[in-house]
């Protein structure tokens, strides 16, 4: 007689054993802070930025991602977060910075007419 696939007591085969799965949790909400700024390299605001950037901690707690977003290009927005904060700069910013130079994100939200 041939062997028994399965766990010997004649049932279907048995796969390798396993631990039970925990049931699945549901996701945690996450949330998106798009702060919107007129351009880089101005007086105004790296004030508010340097804000945000020194407390991504708390949002990154409250699974809450920032964002920030003007007309300027990447290379703009580069060579401003790379700059330091006492020359001007945003020096390390630690949120990321969208350039919007077609206006899209801008328009799509009113905040550019």
């Amino acid at each position: 007689m041939g062997r028994d696939a399965g766990g010997g007591d004649g049932g279907p085969p048995r796969g390798p054993s396993r631990a039970p799965r925990p049931a699945p949790r549901a996701p945690c909400p996450q949330y998106v802070v798009l702060m919107f700024y007129p351009a880089d390299w101005t007086f105004v605001c790296p004030t508010e930025i340097h804000a945000f950037s020194d407390r991504i901690q708390e949002f990154k707690d409250l699974n809450t991602h920032v964002l920030g977003v003007s007309v300027d290009s990447a290379n703009s927005h580069l060579a401003w977060a790379n700059t330091p904060r006492n020359k001007g700069g945003l020096g390390g910013c630690t949120f990321p910075l969208l350039g919007d130079v077609t206006k899209a994100i801008s328009n799509a939200y009113g905040v550019v007419w």
